[in-house]
């Protein structure tokens, strides 16, 4: 749901975030694992340490401070730090003959793999992006966006 805005406006939500940021601490989170969900995506999955922010408590209070905000984000399940790594949108040829088993079974190996090479990285997100899409999905599709960078600076 597109909410067009004016350079005033815009302005005025940058300014928002950015002064909700000044009392966000970084996320320090640890790689969990990575797996594959029933839609083909693999995904790593994030464990947040103690003391950081709690990536549920943002959303929430970043929803709360923008109204305007799209009501349906892409984001289903708020309590998860998730990173969506790849996702199959269409299977080698010789993956996809059958039922589809072997696609499922290569695609699973790959996320152990990952998850036994990847386990217990640590991470830490220190900014928060406001991203302002200059058409609809643009982010997704590489066109015309600002970013605006905004340091989380934990008091």
């Amino acid at each position: 749901d597109p909410q067009p805005a004016g350079r005033a406006e815009v302005a005025a939500e940058v300014a928002t975030v950015r002064q909700m940021a000044t009392h966000a601490c970084p996320i320090q989170a640890t790689l969990e694992r990575v797996v594959l969900t029933a839609g083909g995506v693999l995904m790593a999955c994030w464990q947040v340490k103690e003391g950081s922010s709690e990536p549920s408590d943002l959303r929430k209070e970043l929803r709360d401070l923008l109204p305007r905000s799209p009501v349906k984000q892409l984001v289903s399940e708020p309590v998860i730090l998730h990173t969506t790594i790849a996702r199959a949108l269409r299977l080698p040829a010789e993956l996809a003959a059958g039922d589809g088993s072997a696609a499922v079974d290569a695609l699973t190996r790959v996320a152990q793999q990952l998850t036994e090479r990847f386990c217990g990285m640590s991470v830490s997100l220190d900014t928060l992006w406001f991203i302002e899409e200059h058409h609809t999905l643009a982010l997704a599709l590489g066109g015309n966006v600002t970013t605006h960078p905004l340091a989380m600076e934990c008091p």
